[in-house]
């Protein structure tokens, strides 16, 4: 195993201004720009492989963050913001429900080591609840608005 392994052990993340607490997320980032490796023939008559360049940029997003809606009511600020940035998204314009997104990763000691930062949105909020505590969960989805504004960052 790696010396250095970082594992996030705590995960803060930011809605726009506001600072909420999850107790779960997910977040699978796909970026594809369609180059690959092609077989050719060299002025000798060798096998030769060459790079052929993309010719686009595909990104994938699939971001979720969940906040358990608990007996003592500590996590039902989130949920009401969750709710209402979805709410704000049946604007026609995106510069009322667009935010900037930022996820920061630190270490149990909560000494950051990644950040993750784009402009998105709330597209959905869903609840089910977990049969195991009877707790409910609140899952927000959230879209990349402006993929040019993706950044990770140390």
């Amino acid at each position: 195993m790696a010396e250095n392994l970082l594992v996030p052990a705590i995960v803060h993340f930011n809605l726009g201004s506001k600072k909420l607490s999850i107790t779960d997320y997910q977040m699978v980032f796909t970026i594809r720009n369609g180059s690959r490796y092609v077989e050719a023939i060299d002025a000798k008559g060798r096998r030769a492989y060459a790079l052929q360049k993309g010719g686009e940029v595909i990104q994938e997003a699939d971001v979720k963050v969940s906040v358990l809606k608990t007996p003592d009511e500590k996590f039902d600020d989130e949920i009401k913001k969750l709710k209402k940035a979805l709410k704000a998204t049946t604007e026609n314009d995106p510069r009322k429900y667009v935010e900037d997104m930022l996820f920061s990763f630190a270490t149990s000691d909560d000494r950051p080591f990644a950040h993750v930062k784009f402009q998105g949105y709330v597209s959905e909020v869903t609840s089910n609840v977990d049969p195991d505590t009877a707790l409910q969960e609140i899952t927000a989805d959230i879209e990349v608005y402006d993929p040019t504004t993706f950044a990770i960052k140390k």
